[in-house]
């Protein structure tokens, strides 16, 4: 059976596991990669700027391709509708 989890609303990492989870809280909206260590929301600048270098490791993309594939995917998440 699969395990069932529930999507980052900053970025749409799918969190599974307890540690997947900003502050490892099983009731937040974040993963633990778009928090700071208070588990506070980055803000969309450095949201971006840590999305557009993940996008250039793991998709072997130039940066200006990254960044423009990091805002589509930010303008698309819950947390920064409006916002980017």
């Amino acid at each position: 059976m699969a395990k069932k989890g529930r999507s980052c609303e900053s970025c749409g990492m799918m969190m599974l596991d307890r540690a997947d989870f900003a502050l490892q809280s099983i009731n937040s909206r974040y993963c633990r990669y778009c928090v700071d260590k208070d588990g506070m929301l980055q803000t969309p600048q450095e949201r971006k700027e840590r999305l557009t270098k993940f996008l250039m490791e793991d998709e072997r993309l130039s940066e200006d391709v990254a960044e423009k594939k990091a805002v589509e995917q930010m303008r698309k998440m819950p947390a920064w509708k409006g916002k980017i």
